[in-house]
């Protein structure tokens, strides 16, 4: 699976912030990978803390924690995954 999606959200320049997202309400798909691409010039994301969350609901949660370096920009989400979907 690859996740390319452009103006997912924005992000203030020195900021760190989380972003989380379910892939088919939830659905497990093992091992997947994600971060921040600067739409932006001036900008550099850094990725840090991702993880992979199941709730009570039985739903699994995909997260990491993005910051700018920079004066601020939106961003695309990329990804994609380790493991076969």
């Amino acid at each position: 699976m690859a996740i390319n999606v452009d103006n997912w959200g924005y992000i203030n320049g020195g900021s760190t912030i989380e972003v989380g997202l379910l892939i088919n309400d939830g659905q497990d798909f093992g091992a997947q990978f994600f971060e921040g691409k600067p739409q932006d010039a001036n900008n550099t994301l850094t990725t840090n803390n991702e993880g992979i969350s199941f709730g009570t609901d039985g739903k699994h949660a995909y997260w990491f924690q993005l910051h700018c370096d920079g004066v601020g920009t939106r961003y695309a989400l990329c990804g994609g995954g380790f493991t076969a979907d």
